[in-house]
């Protein structure tokens, strides 16, 4: 019997402390609290998750997934879109739910659970792809469908609790520069794979593409398994003997006393802070920016969903151009959006975060 797995530790480049902890009295080195070093902890585990995932997801779905569908029912671009609505539809229905989930329970614990669905996808994916069983692969991609729906809520919400206030644009912003790199990474690897097994469309060398991106989308997976909640108190009595004593009288009982000055204290700024201006539709402008960006992601979502599948299979019939030109188109569509994050990102902090989503989208 092999041994427990234990956590797989992190690149030299990442080892370094990303957040700054407490000092010690005598002046020694600053020793991090328990909250930081788990923010350190899902940083460097959440970075590394995006690259995989998003290189192994790039693999199997961006080009190969359409071609191979359309392969195997003969010609037939209904089929591809049957398949990606019911990847869409999973994913949405366990979107909102998740969401509030994520927010009452524990976000380590989301992830766990979504990692099942990640084995369960990958494993009817296989299984679907030597069959060459178009129902089982429905049933796949309805379980990748709700991965996506469960990983990207709960992770999105636990890297922004992990990241300091004041810094998140800017981790957020080296989070979508990997995503794009996720993104370069495999159609290369997609390219020499194909370049290896002949250069042309078959149901036989997809099958083996995709094969292989499934096995790179087991590492990020594991990787689910070892984030930790940010603002888990599991264990108080590590963090009363933590090095940061405020953060340690925070979590003493405190008498009743204390507990009527501090309401009060807490009435008088909640009397002295004005209340939100009404930005439109009788919103206040902490609500009405979330749900501008949720309708404008909503919509661009459908616009994906209608056009971005069926580009595979438009360079496959009707340009009749081979899988490695494929590879090659989709790489250099990605090549551009890096250094135009950067430059949106570092624009922003000029003409303020709106404009420039503005400016970008058109």
């Amino acid at each position: 019997m092999a041994g427990p797995i234990s956590p797989p530790s992190p690149s030299p480049g990442l080892t370094e402390p990303l957040l700054g902890g407490s000092n010690e009295g005598n002046g020694s080195a600053p020793v991090p609290s328990l909250q930081e070093r788990r923010r350190n902890t899902n940083i460097k585990f959440i970075l590394l998750y995006t690259v995989f995932m998003f290189a192994g997801r790039s693999m199997w779905s961006q080009t190969v997934l359409s071609a191979y569908v359309y392969l195997l029912r003969d010609d037939n671009a209904e089929a591809v879109g049957l398949l990606t609505a019911i990847m869409g539809i999973s994913q949405l229905l366990l979107s909102f739910p998740t969401g509030y989930l994520a927010d009452k329970f524990r976000r380590d614990t989301l992830l766990k659970s979504a990692s099942i669905f990640g084995f369960v996808a990958i494993s009817t994916t296989l299984v679907a792809v030597h069959r060459r069983s178009y129902s089982l692969l429905a049933l796949a991609l309805a379980f990748w469908g709700a991965l996506w729906g469960v990983v990207y809520t709960t992770i999105s919400a636990l890297f922004a609790d992990s990241v300091p206030d004041g810094k998140r644009s800017l981790w957020f912003t080296r989070r979508v520069v990997l995503i794009k790199l996720g993104n370069m990474v495999g159609p290369v690897v997609v390219l020499v794979m194909f370049y290896m097994l002949g250069d042309k469309w078959s149901v036989n060398d997809c099958s083996v593409v995709m094969m292989f991106g499934q096995a790179v989308c087991v590492i990020p997976l594991l990787l689910l398994c070892w984030m930790k909640d940010v603002e888990s108190h599991e264990g108080d009595d590590s963090l009363l003997q933590s090095n940061d004593p405020e953060q340690a009288q925070d979590l003493l009982p405190r008498s009743d006393e204390e507990s009527t000055e501090a309401d009060a204290s807490q009435n008088e700024v909640d009397e002295e802070t004005p209340s939100a201006p009404l930005a439109c539709f009788c919103l206040s402008k902490e609500r009405f920016i979330p749900r501008m960006v949720a309708c404008a992601d909503i919509l661009s979502g459908i616009a994906a969903g209608m056009s971005i599948r069926y580009f595979p299979i438009f360079f496959l019939s009707n340009l009749q151009l081979s899988p490695v030109l494929v590879q090659i188109l989709f790489f250099f569509s990605v090549v551009g959006q890096i250094p135009l994050s950067i430059v949106a990102q570092r624009g922003a902090k000029r003409i303020g975060r709106c404009q420039m989503t503005v400016l970008f989208k058109w």
